[in-house]
């Protein structure tokens, strides 16, 4: 199945929601916000708090051209499309998610992965 027909992904929805929210996440992509209206989550400033946040662990070289590249990702896992573990523990990271909703959001996704034989 195509990732655009595929069933949402709750994880995503709700790390969607948890960004939209008032509240500490809201602002720290908020801060980022360049154009556009801050009324809804602004992915290219969600791309960028992740891009900082692997410029400042050593986990990726300062580039311009890193937070065009996490846009794809960040537009997947908040469209409720994909989210994989590795995008997950960079969100849970990059926005110091609180350890209840990190827990929330890994037992979302946990229940979303299909059982193995």
């Amino acid at each position: 199945m195509d990732a655009r027909t595929a069933e949402p992904c709750p994880a995503g929805e709700h790390l969607a929601e948890l960004l939209a929210r008032p509240g500490p996440y809201r602002i720290r992509w908020l801060r980022q916000v360049t154009r556009g209206t801050p009324d809804r989550v602004n992915q290219a400033a969600v791309a960028r708090v992740l891009a900082q946040w692997l410029w400042l662990n050593g986990e990726a070289p300062e580039s311009e051209t890193l937070p065009r590249a996490l846009r794809d990702r960040v537009s997947r896992a908040l469209g409720g499309r994909q989210l994989s573990a590795a995008t997950l523990r960079l969100f849970a990271a990059a926005f110091a998610l609180s350890e209840q909703d990190e827990a929330d959001l890994w037992t979302l996704l946990d229940a979303d992965r299909p059982a193995r034989p």
